[in-house]
Parts: C-alpha cells; sequence; structure tokens
C-alpha cells in the first residue's frame, strides 16, 4: 500500500485538475453558445442587430480569455510554492507539466477563437455589405416611392380641389335651397295663421249655416208632409184622370156605330161580294203624354183590370197550353212568333186617312184624329230579313258616321193599315224589339218611308226598316227561319182539326207596354168571293193589341184588326194574294 501522504499529495494534484477541466468545460460551452448565436444571427434566425450581436460575441470573447488567464495564473502560482520535499517537487513538476500541456491547448482553444472572431468579422464584414445593398435598395426604393407617392398625392390633391369645388357648388346649391325653402316655409306660415283665422271665420259661418240647415231641414219636413199630402191628393188626382181617360175611351167605343152583315146573325144588312161581315173599333193605345203614361193606362185598365189572362212572354211555358194541345212544336211556334213581335208607335196621324170604310157609311178609324201627333202604340210582325249590298246603309248611325257601311239588312214588317196608314205616318213610326220585360235592352228601328204598301179593304201594311247590326240580324234570322218551319209543320198537324179544337193565340204589347201572349178561341170566319178571310174571336183583347198577330191553329198567321162590344175581336182580311211577304 502507498504512503499516506503520497496518496494525499496526489489526490489534491487531481483535484485541481478536476477544477481545471471543470473550468475549461464551461468556457467551452459559453464558446459554443457564443458560436451557436452567431450562426443563428447570419441565418436570421436571430433578431439581434448587427451591433448587438457584435458587442455581444466580442464581450463574451474578452471575459473567457480572462477567464482562462485568471485559471492560468492561479494554477502557475500554487506550482511556483516551494516543495516541502523532493516528492513534493516531483509533482510539482509534474503538475507544471501538465499545465503547460493544458497552456498548450489553451493555445490551441485561442487559435480557435481568434479564427472564430475572424470568421465573426467576416460574417460582420458580409453583413455590413447586406446592409449597405439592403440601405442601398432601400434608397432606391423610397425615391420611387416617394415619387409615386408624390405623384398620387398630386392627384389627390387635385382630385380633392375637383371634390371641394363640386362641394362649394352644392353646398352653395344647398344654401340657395335651404334659403328658399325658409322663404317659403315663412310665407307658408303666414299663410297657415292666415288661413286658421280664415277657418275660425269660416267655423263660425258653418256653424251659423248649421244653424240655418237644421231650420231648413225643420221646415223642409214640413213642407215634405205638406207635399206628400199634394202627391197623394195628385196621385188620387192622376188615377182619377185615368180611369176618367179609360172610362171615356171606353164610352167612346160603345158610342161608335158599328157594322154587322146578316152572315153574322147580328143584322139583317144584305151581304155583297165586298162586305166586310163586321166592323167595330179599333184597339191602339192612344197617349195624351206620350210613353210616360203608358204604364198608367196599364195600371187603371177598365176592360181587363190585372191582365190576369195576359201571359208574360218570358214566363210562358208548356203548362199554358191546353192539355190536349200540350205540344212541343206548337210552344216553339208561340215562342217564333213572340220573338218576331214588335211594338209599333206612330206620333202622326194622316190628314189622308177615309172618312169611311170603302164601299160602306162606318167611320174609318181615327179619321177624327187627322193631323194629330198624339202617340198610338200598337203591334206588327217580322215577315222577311234580306241583305242589301253596294248601297250606304241608311240607318241612323250610318248616317252620322264618316265611314258608313256599304251594306245593310232590309227589315219587312206586316201590321194593319189602320195603324199605319201611308208614308206620313210611316216617317213618325218607330218599332221597338225583343221588348219581352220592362228590363229588356231599348233596341228600336225607324220606319222607312219610301216603301210603304198597304191595302185599306183588307186592312193590312207593309213597311221597312234598315240596320247594319250583324248580331241583331242574326237573331231575327234565326227566328224566323224557325216560325216558318214550325208553322208549316203545325198547320199541316192541325189543318183537319182546325174546326173541331178552334185554338188561337195572340201576341201583343198591351197598353204599349212589355209583350204578353194571350189564347183563346176562334167563332166565325168569313170570305169574300176573292178567297180573303176574315176570324172573329174570343180572347183577351185592350188597347195597344191594334196589329198584333194573331195564330189560329191549323190555318196561318193573321193581324188583329178590331174589336166589337160584344167582346168578340176580329182579324185582317188575310187572302194568300197579300201574303207574298210572308
Amino acid at each position: 500500500m502507498r504512503p499516506y501522504i503520497e496518496l494525499v499529495e496526489i489526490g489534491l494534484k487531481l483535484h485541481n485538475l478536476e477544477e481545471i477541466k471543470a473550468l475549461l468545460n464551461n468556457v467551452l460551452e459559453d464558446v459554443d453558445l457564443v458560436m451557436k448565436k452567431g450562426k443563428l444571427w447570419i441565418e436570421e434566425k436571430e433578431t439581434s442587430t448587427f451591433m448587438e450581436m457584435k458587442q455581444f460575441i466580442t464581450e463574451t470573447t474578452s471575459h473567457i480569455l480572462n477567464r482562462c488567464t485568471s485559471v492560468t495564473r492561479h494554477k502557475t502560482k500554487e506550482l511556483d510554492v516551494p516543495a516541502l520535499s523532493v516528492e513534493q517537487d516531483t509533482l510539482n513538476l509534474q503538475l507544471t507539466l501538465k499545465v503547460k500541456e493544458m497552456d498548450s491547448n489553451f493555445s490551441l482553444q485561442s487559435k480557435k477563437i481568434k479564427k472564430l472572431q475572424q470568421n465573426l468579422k467576416d460574417q460582420q464584414t458580409i453583413v455590413e455589405r447586406q446592409e449597405d445593398t439592403i440601405e442601398m435598395l432601400f434608397n432606391d426604393f423610397e425615391n420611387e416611392n416617394n415619387a409615386k407617392f408624390s405623384e398620387t398625392e398630386n392627384k389627390f390633391n387635385d382630385r380633392f380641389q375637383e371634390i371641394r369645388e363640386e362641394f362649394m357648388t352644392e353646398l352653395q346649391a344647398a344654401s340657395s335651397f335651404i334659403s328658399q325653402q325658409q322663404t317659403q316655409w315663412e310665407t307658408f306660415c303666414l299663410e297657415l295663421k292666415e288661413k286658421q283665422e280664415i277657418d275660425k271665420i269660416q267655423d263660425q259661418k258653418e256653424l251659423d249655416v248649421h244653424t240655418k240647415i237644421e231650420e231648413l231641414f225643420k221646415k223642409q219636413k214640413e213642407l215634405s208632409k205638406k207635399f206628400e199630402n199634394i202627391i197623394g191628393k195628385e196621385d188620387s188626382q192622376r188615377k182619377l184622370f185615368f180611369k176618367i181617360r179609360n172610362l171615356q175611351m171606353e164610352f167612346t167605343r160603345f158610342r161608335e156605330k158599328e157594322f154587322y152583315c146578316e152572315n153574322t146573325g147580328q143584322s139583317d144588312v144584305k151581304c155583297n161580294d165586298k162586305c166586310y161581315h163586321v166592323i167595330g173599333q179599333q184597339d191602339q193605345q192612344i197617349s195624351d203624354g206620350g210613353q210616360d203614361y203608358l204604364h198608367e193606362y196599364l195600371a187603371d185598365c177598365l176592360r181587363h183590370p190585372g191582365h190576369l189572362d195576359f201571359i208574360p212572354v218570358d214566363t210562358l211555358g208548356l203548362e199554358h197550353l191546353p192539355e190536349d194541345l200540350n205540344d212541343k212544336d206548337l210552344y216553339n211556334l208561340i215562342k217564333a212568333v213572340a220573338d218576331l213581335t214588335v211594338r209599333v208607335n206612330v206620333t202622326m196621324t194622316s190628314p189622308h186617312r177615309p172618312k169611311f170604310w170603302p164601299n160602306t157609311k162606318i167611320p174609318y178609324s181615327l179619321y177624327n184624329m187627322r193631323g194629330s201627333q198624339q202617340l198610338r202604340t200598337g203591334n206588327g210582325m217580322v215577315q222577311n230579313v234580306n241583305k242589301i249590298l253596294a248601297k250606304t246603309c241608311p240607318c241612323l248611325k250610318c248616317q252620322l258616321s264618316d265611314n258608313p257601311k256599304q251594306y245593310y239588312w232590309s227589315v219587312g214588317f206586316g201590321t194593319i193599315a189602320s195603324l199605319v196608314f201611308d208614308n206620313i205616318e210611316a216617317s213618325h213610326t218607330t218599332c221597338r224589339f225583343f221588348y219581352d220585360t220592362e228590363y229588356s235592352p231599348e233596341i228600336v228601328l225607324n220606319v222607312d218611308d219610301k216603301n210603304v204598301y198597304k191595302s185599306v179593304e183588307n186592312d193590312l201594311s207593309f213597311f221597312y226598316c234598315s240596320t247594319c247590326d250583324e248580331a241583331f240580324v242574326d237573331k231575327l234570322e234565326k227566328s224566323l227561319k224557325q216560325f216558318l218551319h214550325l208553322q208549316q209543320i203545325v198547320k199541316t198537324k192541325y189543318k183537319k182539326t182546325l174546326t173541331e179544337n178552334k185554338l188561337m193565340f195572340l201576341v201583343s204589347h198591351p197598353h204599349g207596354c212589355s209583350k204578353r201572349i194571350c189564347f183563346g178561341q176562334w167563332r166565325d170566319k168569313y170570305t169574300t168571293f176573292f178567297l180573303t178571310t176574315r176570324y172573329t174571336y174570343l180572347t183577351s183583347i185592350c188597347s195597344g193589341c191594334s196589329g198584333a198577330p194573331v195564330y189560329f191553329l191549323g190555318d196561318k198567321r193573321y193581324y188583329h184588326s178590331g174589336s166589337l162590344n160584344s167582346g168578340l175581336g176580329y182579324s185582317d182580311f188575310g187572302g194568300e194574294k197579300y201574303h207574298v211577304f210572308w
């Protein structure tokens, strides 16, 4: 075993070496830290500035060198202590050698550090060059940007100046507008104040007027009561007037002279070839007040109060026909006749009417009214419709038009001569179509006074109207076609039973009002030598029935000519040669 003292001394030496090693390791760690941070800065991963990094490396290097120098000096002094013994000297020598070795290592480290410092300087030079390059680029960029900024600034200033001028212009306009508005507002306030004052005055006036109106209302109520009393009296007087007028007309009818020949069994007057067999009174509605009085005559009728046997055409049904004659063809024929029946208004009585019926001393109808313009109403029936081409339409609408139609339809009618006597009366005659109810549209045509054909002996008259209304004509032609077709069918069907059932019907406008249908039976049939025929019949007849189409089942259509005091009606002489228009 080695001596204790030797072991202790060697141990101390080794301990010193351990301390030196630890110090050197710390120095190497600091060197590595500095190099690592320097490389990071070169790679631009370190945010320090160039001056900060340069100062950091210099200070750290100096600190490391000072530490190394301090260790060398300290350990060298320890080696210079005199040896207590030979062994100590030997140990010191060895230690000195070790220290020299360490100094040699330190020199190598110093060289490395110097080399590192040189690298740092080179890197610093590169950085400085880069800084110069960056600064030069930055200066160029700054100069370019300054030029662009200056240009932009100039443009901005120019635009700003333009906007400023526009704004100032608008501001001046707005200021002017506000000034005008202010003036208008002040004017409005003055006007409003004046209006409020006027309104106060007006309110007071309205209050006064309201008071006066209330007083007037009270007076009006009093006057209304008085007026109602007067109206009531006038209505009573009006009704009394129409009753008296109707009584006068009926009384006149009964006073009129009637004619019967010996064939009727009513007299011993001899019958001849031109005998009329019966002549009674006309059944025209004569109105003192024009069309306005027609409904009054209807309401106060004495012959048939309420007109219960007069069937409105719009309510006609199969149930109105006799049970044994409940025939659809007959029903449709009646409807067709009704569609073709028109109301005839005449406002002039011809001065050329004869005093007597031909070959008699019986006064002719309305001879004493010659020249009168009183309204007379009766009936007629459409007999034909013909289209006229290449001629200007003579209707009133086309006469007033700048572009009249160059075609029209001529509508032919038949009625009795005692209703429309000649062209003078025709020029004051109108026909109303489809007057089925009081709410029917008013379709009226004027009669053409140039084409009037009549037979006073047979009490027949034919005339025409003109129209260019195609829809209206289509409706007429459809009804006329149906009438002509059904008339032949019904005549053939009931010809053999003519004298058995004796059914007849009459379509008229009683008192000039809406269309009605009456059923009855014929009594006698009179024929002259020239084969003309007159029927007498019993049915409901009123004023306004003159000229109404009368149809005898199994025969053909005639026109109602007049009535007798006995209540019988009689037709025109409907000879075949006078039916050329049918």
